[in-house]
C-alpha cells in the first residue's frame, strides 16, 4: 500500500514514521547512549559480543570461523526488498508477504534463539495445517531446534568440554541445515499456494 503513495502522501507517513522513532528512540539515547548504541550496532551490525542462540552461523562462529556478521545482514535485508519486489509483483496478501519474510529471517539472520520458533509456527500454521506434509516438517523443525537447543547449551553456552563435544556440535550443525532445508520447502509452498487469509494485496 505505501508503494501506491504519492508526493505529498509518501512524504507525511515517512515524516510520521521518523518522528514515531525518534521519539521512542530519543529518550534512550539521551538516558543511555553508550548502551543503546551498543545494542544497535550488536543486533544490526554484528559488533560488540559473541553470537548467541542456536543458528548455523553460530555453530560455525564457536568452532573459530569468522562468520561475517555484516554480510549476512545485508544479504538478509537484500533477500527482505527481493521479496517485497515479488509480493508488489505478484499481489501477495501481507500474511503471505510477512511469512516469507520471517522465513528469510530465520534462515540468514545469525542470532536466532529456540523461542523464536514458536513466533516462527504462529505465522504459518494457517499455511500448512491443511498440508499433512508440511505439518509433518514443523513437527521435524521443532525436533531438531529441541536437539540443537540441547547441544548448544551444553558445550556452547555452558563451555562444558568433554570427548564426545566435536561430534554433538557437528550434529547441532547438520540439524541446523535440515532446519534451513525445511524452511526453503515451506517457503516454496507458501509462495505457491493460496490459504484462506489471504487479502488485499500488500502492495
Amino acid at each position: 500500500m505505501f508503494l501506491k503513495l504519492r508526493g505529498k502522501e509518501i512524504l507525511k507517513h515517512s515524516s510520521i514514521i521518523l518522528a514515531v522513532s525518534a521519539a521512542i528512540a530519543l529518550p534512550f539515547l539521551i538516558v543511555t547512549s553508550d548502551k543503546f548504541t551498543w545494542y544497535l550496532k550488536f543486533y544490526f551490525l554484528g559488533e560488540g559480543g559473541q553470537l548467541e542462540g542456536i543458528s548455523l552461523w553460530r555453530i560455525i562462529d564457536s568452532q573459530g570461523y569468522a562468520v561475517p556478521k555484516t554480510a549476512l545482514i545485508a544479504c538478509m535485508l537484500i533477500s527482505f526488498l527481493a521479496v517485497y519486489y515479488v509480493a508488489y509483483r505478484n499481489r501477495m496478501g501481507i500474511w503471505k508477504t510477512a511469512s516469507l519474510t520471517l522465513i528469510i529471517y530465520f534462515m540468514i539472520y545469525p542470532k536466532i534463539h529456540y523461542e523464536y520458533f514458536l513466533m516462527l509456527f504462529a505465522l504459518l500454521i494457517p499455511y500448512v495445517v491443511e498440508s499433512k506434509k508440511m505439518v509433518a516438517i514443523l513437527y521435524i523443525i521443532s525436533v531438531l531446534s529441541g536437539v540443537t537447543l540441547l547441544i548448544e547449551q551444553r558445550y556452547l553456552d555452558w563451555g562444558i568440554a568433554s570427548a564426545h563435544s566435536t561430534f554433538f556440535i557437528s550434529i547441532a550443525a547438520a540439524a541446523m541445515i535440515a532446519i534451513d532445508i525445511c524452511l526453503l520447502l515451506i517457503f516454496r509452498h507458501i509462495f505457491r499456494e493460496k490459504a484462506w487469509l489471504e487479502g488485499e494485496p500488500l502492495f
